[in-house]
């Protein structure tokens, strides 16, 4: 329900998929082994669906990011924090009529898949980098360390 499941669904229809991750109410859905099987993973399929609501998830998610990172589009519902612009580096949309279409025309171009993917990518690098991540925790650190943050509830 939090990850938008019945959207998916609703979207996909008869479009074959993959879920990862563990999730005891859905069947088909099974955790990588490891991150070996995870990058497998990304390798293997050409686009990410993402159905993360503003109600229950922000839409920049880990899963989002690394999909993003390995040079795949991401096709996904709207939400307020997605960092997806619609028809540059994946598709955005609350009409899940239209999400299945651009899902189908990454699935039916691998061109436009890979065009879509290498501006994703661009985005993680852009906005979300390892070295801003870092130097963010190495200041919280700092200033823990330098008695400068009030104890954490």
């Amino acid at each position: 329900h939090m990850l938008g499941y019945s959207i998916q669904e609703q979207i996909l229809g008869d479009i074959p998929s993959t879920i990862l991750g563990l999730n005891p109410d859905i069947p088909v859905s099974a955790p990588s082994r490891d991150w070996e099987d995870l990058k497998e993973h990304y390798r293997l399929h050409r686009v990410m669906l993402s159905t993360l609501t503003n109600e229950h998830e922000d839409g920049y998610n880990c899963a989002v990011l690394e999909a993003m990172a390995s040079g795949m589009p991401i096709v996904a519902l709207a939400n307020s924090s997605i960092p997806i612009t619609d028809g540059v580096n994946g598709y955005v949309s609350d009409d899940l009529g239209y999400l299945r279409y651009r899902l189908m025309s990454l699935l039916d171009d691998r061109e436009l898949a890979a065009e879509l993917g290498a501006r994703a990518r661009q985005t993680v690098m852009d906005h979300f980098h390892i070295d801003a991540f870092v130097a963010g925790w190495n200041k919280v650190f700092d200033d823990c360390v330098a008695g400068r943050l009030e104890k954490i509830v």
